[in-house]
């Protein structure tokens, strides 16, 4: 999930807890995500350009 000003959050439990996912993610507007099948990597598509990776 991307929030305004909380950066990528993650849950693990369903949605119970979230807890930031962030890593050093820069404060851009996210447009995309993705994780690819079996993948470790959370991909950011920020708007402006520029694709980041966080590891899970």
């Amino acid at each position: 999930m991307i929030t305004v000003g909380q950066g990528a959050l993650r849950s693990q439990d369903n949605g119970a807890t979230w807890h930031n996912a962030s890593g050093d993610l820069p404060l851009h507007d996210v447009r995309a995500l993705a994780v690819a099948p079996g993948a470790r990597d959370l991909s950011a598509g920020l708007h402006g350009g520029g694709v980041h990776q966080v590891a899970l």
